[in-house]
C-alpha cells in the first residue's frame, strides 16, 4: 500500500514537472533537473519499479502462503523474489552511483525480500520437526 502511494505520487511529479513534448518526435524539453538527469524521468522508473512490485506482490503474497499452509511448490515464489530483488539491487546501485539518490522503493523491496528470504529458510528448517495438529471432535448424543 506504501508503494501503491509513492508510485501514485512520482507519477503526478513527473506530470507536473514542466517537462514537454515536441509533436512527432517525442523529445522532452524543460523541465526540473538533477545532476544532469531530468527528474521526470528519474520519477517515472521509480513510478514503473511500484508498479512492477505491486503486481510482483500480489503473486507472492498468494503463492507464498500455498507454499506455506498448502506445501506448494515454492519455485515461483523463489523465481519472483530473486528476480525482483536483482532488479531493485540493480536500479538501487545506478541511483546511488550515477545519480547520488536513494530510491525509496528498490531499498524497501530490497530489505523485505532479504527478511522474507531469511524467514522461509527458517520455516523450511523447522517444518519437518512440527507434528500434525489433533483434531478433536465432539459428539452430542
Amino acid at each position: 500500500m506504501i508503494l501503491l502511494v509513492w508510485g501514485l505520487a512520482c507519477t503526478l511529479l513527473g506530470w507536473f514537472s514542466g517537462e514537454t513534448f515536441t509533436d512527432w518526435e517525442l523529445r522532452a524539453t524543460g523541465g526540473w533537473e538533477y545532476n544532469g538527469y531530468r527528474l521526470a524521468t528519474l520519477v517515472r522508473i521509480e513510478a514503473l519499479v511500484c508498479l512492477w512490485t505491486a503486481v510482483a506482490s500480489v503473486i507472492l503474497n498468494l503463492k507464498g502462503f500455498a507454499w506455506m499452509y498448502d506445501r506448494a511448490s515454492n519455485g515461483l515464489v523463489n523465481g519472483l523474489m530473486y528476480a525482483l530483488l536483482g532488479i531493485s539491487i540493480a536500479i538501487e546501485l545506478v541511483a546511488l552511483f550515477m545519480i547520488h539518490i536513494i530510491s525509496p522503493a528498490c531499498l524497501i523491496n530490497i530489505v523485505l525480500i532479504v527478511m522474507t528470504i531469511i524467514t522461509m529458510k527458517q520455516i523450511d528448517e523447522e517444518r519437518p520437526s512440527l507434528k500434525k495438529a489433533k483434531r478433536f471432535r465432539k459428539e452430542v448424543k
